[in-house]
């Protein structure tokens, strides 16, 4: 990838450079079996809260559809452009959490022009905040959320570029990354961090983890600071969320491979790369440069560590001493989600080529029946007579993001449900409340022009499965990704994460954006879904 700026790429477009997607992949292969032997998915599982949420909310009453028209409590607004966020007439929003917030009252102060020291890092709130879960334990108030990523060009010096220049700088990207686990309260001003609480703790690149499951001890997982092979260091690229059952939180781990690298030249480590690196996208180069400051992430001189990553991480909120558990049943991949989230297949091109230059054939499929592919879709599930544990369920598309101005009379319009009003693209995640609602968070384009006009910023809406309306709730900041949704013990509050915000959000002019989380309520004090 010479010549290449590695900060300018998403890690899907780094990947497709260094290793092209096949065109047809196992997956391509165990759906199209799925289809043609049974009609419907019904061999595939998805794991995790959110799929069963949309598993046990999609049957539809004449009770619901009857009512339907009172099931918004909002008006709809309109899109926006700007860099903050908007909520409807009626609703009010402030910051709960802001990259570099502190956790403990030892924590360094944030500097608005430069940020956090690498020195005391890991006592604040994280960077670019994702999927997130509530926890009422004890009658505490406790949320735990993802950091997904470091922005480089923020976090370090500007003289830098984005690139780190020491240990310390290393330090401070991995400490920003992980998973914060905090306590919250409401006050006369607001939600606010309850600062030392003992549930306030951070996960990072280099909290001790636990490798558990059939995958444990396998020689393929020891180092030679771990023999064992069942005992790491660090969770990484965390992104949705998953609750289980039994009260513990569950982060994934997706781009994992963007932190491996090789000290070699380049022509010595391409020589040398393993095969099996190839299927996941490692190569010699990376977006943060570890390797260059910790041999743990330089797989000439650690080869087995890259092997590390890549699973469901388990944390009990509730017990500050346990130890992180890497789930290796549920499999190594780049897991997105503990549940499933069509966004959007940017790899089907109409020229015929993905983003490596290889040839590839536009092969519409049943989930995907369109060609092109930029907007995304929603699937709904119904299980087999109503029972959420039979093996066998059918399927529908619920919506179709597109353009019906922009491509009247293409299958970019988008589905019926889909107008002017109510436009977007890329839904990235899903969430019900309790009335049945389903609330869909955007991570697409907001160029707002071409094929994406009307769209606006990246948006949070809100749509009822019984009747398919879809309405448009919250918008955030041009440059953001709206993620991460969930809602107070007394669900009188949601909380919004809002991704790599443009401008200056939320603190103003002059000063670093900040991925934050928002906390929107009624005035009237009403619930919030």
């Amino acid at each position: 990838m010479k010549g290449v700026d590695l900060n300018d790429l998403s890690f899907d477009e780094i990947d497709e450079l260094r290793d092209p997607r096949p065109e047809t992949t196992d997956f391509d292969r165990v759906v199209e079996v799925a289809v043609t032997r049974r009609g419907s998915l019904a061999g595939l599982i998805a794991f995790g809260s959110g799929a069963a949420a949309m598993g046990t909310l999609m049957s539809t009453t004449s009770a619901q559809a009857q009512g339907a028209a009172s099931r918004f409590a909002f008006r709809p607004i309109p899109i926006a452009t700007d860099f903050t966020v908007h909520a409807p007439e009626g609703y009010e929003w402030q910051i709960l959490a802001r990259w570099g917030d502190a956790l403990f009252s030892d924590a360094p102060a944030f500097d608005p022009a430069t940020g956090i020291p690498a020195q005391g890092s890991d006592r604040v709130f994280g960077e670019n905040t994702d999927g997130m879960e509530p926890f009422n334990i004890r009658g505490h108030q406790v949320i735990a959320v993802k950091h997904e990523y470091v922005n480089p060009d923020i976090n370090l010096p500007a003289a830098q570029e984005g690139k780190p220049a020491s240990a310390d700088d290393l330090r401070l990207l991995q400490n920003l990354q992980g998973v914060t686990v905090m306590e919250i309260a409401e006050g006369p001003e607001g939600w606010a961090i309850v600062k030392d609480s003992p549930f306030n703790r951070r996960i990072h690149h280099d909290t001790p983890m636990q490798i558990t499951g059939p995958a444990a001890g396998h020689d393929l997982l020891k180092t030679e600071a771990d023999p064992t092979g069942t005992a790491s260091l660090g969770t990484f690229n965390n992104r949705g969320a998953g609750k289980t059952p039994w009260g513990t939180y569950l982060t994934c781990e997706e781009n994992f491979n963007s932190y491996f690298g090789s000290t070699l030249p380049k022509e010595q480590a391409d020589a040398a790369r393993p095969d099996h690196f190839k299927r996941y996208g490692i190569g010699a180069e990376t977006v943060y440069d570890y390797q260059k400051f910790d041999a743990r992430f330089d797989w000439s001189k650690t080869p087995n560590e890259p092997l590390r990553a890549g699973y469901v991480v388990e944390i009990d909120p509730a017990d500050t001493t346990s130890t992180r558990r890497k789930r290796t049943a549920l499999g190594r991949f780049k897991h997105e989600n503990a549940a499933c989230a069509l966004t959007n297949n940017s790899r089907r091109k109409p020229e015929g080529k993905n983003a490596g230059g290889d040839a590839m054939e536009p092969v519409a499929g049943s989930p995907n029946p369109r060609a092109e592919n930029g907007d995304g879709q929603i699937v709904r599930w119904y299980p087999e007579a109503e029972d959420h544990a039979a093996p066998r369920f059918r399927w529908d598309l619920s919506v179709m993001a597109g353009n019906p101005v922009v491509h009247a009379g293409s299958d970019k319009a988008g589905s019926a449900n889909i107008n002017e009003g109510n436009l977007f693209n890329s839904p990235d995640g899903m969430m019900f409340d309790t009335t049945g609602l389903l609330w869909i968070q955007t991570d697409g384009e907001d160029t707002n022009d071409g094929g994406f006009a009307g769209h606006g910023n990246n948006q949070m809406l809100a749509g009822d499965p019984a009747t398919g309306r879809i309405e448009r709730f919250l918008t955030g900041p041009n440059g953001a990704e709206v993620t991460g949704l969930t809602w107070s013990s007394d669900r009188r509050t949601m909380f919004a994460g809002i991704q790599h915000p443009g401008g200056n959000f939320p603190d103003g002019e002059g000063r670093l954006p900040r991925s934050s989380i928002v906390a929107v309520r009624r005035t009237d004090g009403a619930l919030v879904g």
